[in-house]
């Protein structure tokens, strides 16, 4: 009789975890891959000049700490994988390497399809090299100074658009982050959130701990 209703109880807790892990999915991972996409391309725009040190970008990531708290994340997360490895290979000795040999020939066809990717990418810059004389040759027959204006009319767009940066960073920096915004304050939000990330890694592990142990008795 105590048995059963130890097996009840642990099954109402387990049955409690499951619901808040459900409730906490539906991450918008499609969102976050197009903002590290967009992010990306800011960062070459604005270092291309090959001085990183003159960079807008790297200025406001060094101000702001941020490389300093993504090695901290990245710790973090690291600690929490060798953890979670460990425990794993703990409750099911030999599952990570039978995984790894499953997935070893997908993994080489992944390679194998980057370096296709690679090669056709490589080739196709050879060809343009190769045929942009041609190309601008017959430009400059048709169009005359279309290519030089065109090359003012870049400079300028960089120039004006460093320009409004600057300004925008200057104006969140003074008008915007401040407050609950401020870098202290956002310190401290991403060291909390790094804890709670933490917490709720162990709380998934008991979760499929005991959903294991369940399942076996």
């Amino acid at each position: 009789m105590a048995s059963k209703k130890k097996n009840q109880e642990k099954k109402e807790k387990t049955e409690k975890t499951e619901n808040i892990v459900l409730k906490k999915k539906g991450f918008p991972y499609l969102t976050v891959y197009v903002l590290t996409i967009v992010i990306a391309g800011f960062v070459f725009y604005d270092t291309r000049q090959g001085n990183a040190n003159k960079s807008v970008i790297i200025k406001v990531l060094k101000e702001y700490h941020a490389c300093e708290y993504s090695h901290l994340a990245m710790d973090k997360i690291k600690n929490g994988l060798n953890w979670s490895s460990e425990k794993i290979e703990e409750q099911f000795p030999g599952l990570q390497q039978q995984i790894v040999i499953f997935s070893e020939p997908y993994v080489r066809l992944s390679i194998n399809l980057v370096k296709i990717g690679r090669n056709f990418m490589y080739n196709l810059k050879e060809a343009a090299l190769e045929k942009y004389p041609i190309i601008n040759e017959s430009i400059e027959t048709y169009l005359p100074g279309l290519i030089e204006s065109s090359q003012k009319a870049a400079t300028n767009v960089y120039s004006t658009s460093v320009l409004y940066v600057n300004r925008s960073f200057d104006f969140l920096k003074n008008e915007v982050f401040v407050g609950q915004l401020s870098p202290e304050y956002m310190q401290k939000v991403i060291l909390e959130a790094l804890n709670t990330t933490q917490y709720k890694a162990v709380e998934c592990y008991h979760w499929i701990y005991n959903k294991v142990q369940t399942s076996i008795e």
